[in-house]
């Protein structure tokens, strides 16, 4: 690899990674995520409009020490963050009852009058 698709020394010769449909809408969610849930205050990813350069994606595995309980199960676990998100019953709530509200006002006429 050339210096130049690489973090550096420092960053212990990171990749720079392909970019697929999927890893950017995961990166858009993680901007986004504001949004998603307005009650949490999130830091700032510091990207502005543009994905970062290098960056890594990983997942959590689960060791045998882990009480069962714990654990995730597969059916659970989903491949994409933004299936992860959806799959949960706060974000999907939420996400029908504004579809709903922008459905709601697109109907009513013009500018929600």
């Amino acid at each position: 690899l050339t210096p130049t698709e690489t973090a550096g020394a420092a960053w212990y010769d990171m990749p720079k990674p392909t970019m697929t449909p999927e890893l950017a809408k995961d990166l858009r969610v993680l901007r986004m995520r504001a949004h998603l849930e307005p009650d949490r205050h999130y830091k700032s990813t510091g990207w502005g409009s543009s994905n970062p350069e290098f960056f890594q994606v990983g997942n959590v595995l689960d060791t045998q020490h882990d009480y069962l309980t714990g654990r995730i199960s597969r059916r659970k676990r989903k491949e994409h963050l933004k299936d992860e998100l959806l799959s949960g019953d706060y974000i999907r709530e939420r996400a029908q009852k504004r579809f709903a509200e922008a459905q709601r006002k697109s109907a009513s006429g013009r500018n929600g009058n």
